[in-house]
C-alpha cells in the first residue's frame, strides 16, 4: 500500500490520463502490460475518487444555506448558496480534507518498454503506483 494526500489525487488522474493506449499508425487499442496495468490502477483509483466525492458533497451540503424548513438552497445556476461564513468554514473543511491521506495498492508494471516512451509527467506521477523507474 501507498499513502497519497486527496490533493495529490489530481495530478494521480491527469498522469493516468496522460498514457494514450491507441498506436498511432493502426489507430487500435494497444494491449500490453501497461494497459492492463492501467486499468487496474484506475479501478482502485477510482474507488478512492468515488470516496472524495463522497466527502466532498457531504461537506458542501453540511454548510450549504436551507430555509426556515432546512430546505437547502440554491441559486439561479443550480448551485448551493452559502453565507459568507458558511463559504469559509466549507473552504476550511475541503482544505482539511484534502490534506486528509488515502492508502492506495500499487499495481507494478514490469518488463514493459513503453513506460520509457511515456512523458517525463506521466513517470514522476505514476512511479510507484504502476511502475518503479529511476528519474533523472
Amino acid at each position: 500500500m501507498i499513502t497519497k494526500n486527496y490533493s495529490e489525487l489530481k495530478s494521480i488522474i491527469d498522469a493516468l490520463n496522460g498514457i494514450n493506449n491507441i498506436d498511432p499508425t493502426t489507430n487500435k487499442e494497444i494491449k500490453d502490460k501497461l494497459s492492463y496495468g492501467m486499468s487496474r490502477l484506475i479501478d482502485r483509483v477510482n474507488s478512492v475518487s468515488k470516496k472524495y466525492r463522497e466527502q466532498l458533497d457531504d461537506i458542501n451540503v453540511e454548510y450549504a444555506q436551507t430555509d426556515k424548513d432546512g430546505i437547502l438552497l440554491y441559486d439561479e445556476k443550480g448551485n448551493y448558496k452559502y453565507t459568507k461564513d458558511g463559504f469559509k468554514k466549507r473552504k476550511a473543511a475541503i482544505d482539511e480534507l484534502e490534506g486528509k491521506t488515502f492508502d492506495i495498492e500499487p499495481y507494478i508494471v514490469k518488463d514493459c518498454p513503453r513506460i520509457n516512451d511515456l512523458s517525463y509527467y506521466v513517470q514522476i506521477g505514476l512511479n510507484g503506483l504502476l511502475f518503479n523507474i529511476e528519474l533523472e
